[in-house]
């Protein structure tokens, strides 16, 4: 028998796999997952589908069995993201109370996430984004303002919460901390919503 028959035929290593037979193992939540790691590590604007096959560890096309295009991965990517915030029990606090854990919370969540804040302004919002938004308003309904008053307030509050992630202004800020400035900010925009509810301020 030769030397060549009596050699062991050796299969490549897990690492070694070539790239097309590991694609057949990926699934959805495979793709979603990589996408965050690249958005959290690189921000959303540098989230490619070729990064994401590079993350994966698969062929440049194969990312496509699964998404569509770069839209649909950013989309995937913003709701999965939306969907870990937590939303506090209504026997939590007051309203005020728990629109203030909503808000740190969601800031928490989105703040890994670099770009997310401009892409939640620009593109149409994810559904856990929207659930979000009609617990906040359901939170200003409860403090008193009707339907549109709430909207607007909501319109408000929303400006601020995400306008400031996605404008980092630094020194701006002071002597104050993230979480301190957004303390302030949002004590002095409740103090407001509640004098227009009192009726000091005039409609």
């Amino acid at each position: 028998m030769s030397d060549q028959m009596n050699k062991t035929t050796e299969l490549p290593r897990p690492e070694e796999t070539p790239r097309s037979d590991r694609s057949e193992r990926l699934t959805r939540p495979d793709i979603v997952e990589a996408a965050k790691r690249i958005t959290a590590r690189e921000g959303l604007d540098s989230l490619t589908m070729r990064k994401l096959a590079d993350e994966l560890g698969v062929t440049s096309m194969a990312p496509y069995y699964y998404v569509r295009n770069k839209d649909e991965l950013i989309d995937l990517v913003t709701e999965a993201v939306m969907s870990a915030v937590p939303v506090p029990d209504p026997s939590s606090g007051r309203w005020d109370e728990r629109l203030w854990t909503l808000n740190r919370e969601s800031r928490r969540v989105i703040a890994k996430y670099p770009g997310l804040a401009e892409a939640l302004m620009t593109r149409t919002r994810p559904e856990s984004s929207r659930r979000l938004t009609q617990v906040t308003i359901g939170l200003l309904r409860e403090a008193g303002f009707d339907e549109s008053e709430a909207v607007v307030a909501y319109n408000t509050f929303n400006a601020l919460m995400f306008g400031r992630i996605a404008v980092k202004d630094g020194d701006h800020a002071g002597r104050r901390g993230e979480d301190e400035f957004y303390r302030w900010a949002f004590d002095t925009l409740i103090a407001g919503f509640k004098a227009r509810l009192a009726g000091d301020i005039p409609t």
